[in-house]
């Protein structure tokens, strides 16, 4: 059901899970850098297979909320599991970019780019769909004991 609000942030969290596919974490202006995650100029999702697999199970789990709208004791399951997961795949992607920046010796170069911010808005639009979710559940039972 798209009028349940939970199902648009929960949408949203997909897209920006999503995005993650298309935009850089970070970018270096000079490619002559002996860097692992910098030898093409920029630091994607591409660089790293765990960064990959996480970013799409956050957009399965997500779209896979979206359809179980029938069942929401599931839905603020899969929220909690992938709140609980985007703060795995940010911790992820500072854990790599530390374990490389010991090889960049100037780090005024590196900047830093749109997608760095995304796995924080999933964070976040995961929290807003289980709150939400919860929230539908609570006005449901309340209206079965009125019943």
């Amino acid at each position: 059901m798209i009028q349940r609000i939970q199902t648009i942030y929960l949408l949203l969290a997909a897209i920006a899970s999503a995005a993650v596919f298309r935009l850089p974490f970070a970018s270096i202006n000079q490619i002559d850098v002996p860097s692992v995650l910098f030898g093409d100029g920029s630091y994607t999702v591409y660089d790293n297979f765990g960064l990959e697999l996480i970013f799409a199970a956050m957009g399965l789990i997500a779209a896979t909320g979206i359809f179980c709208f029938k069942n929401r004791k599931l839905q603020i399951k899969l929220a909690s599991w992938g709140s609980a997961i985007s703060v795995v795949s940010f911790a992820l992607m500072a854990i790599i970019f530390t374990q490389d920046s010991w090889s960049i010796t100037n780090f005024n170069r590196v900047k830093d780019e749109l997608g760095l911010g995304l796995p924080v808005f999933t964070f976040l639009f995961f929290l807003m769909a289980r709150y939400n979710t919860i929230k539908d559940e609570r006005k449901v039972q309340s209206m079965d004991r009125l019943r």
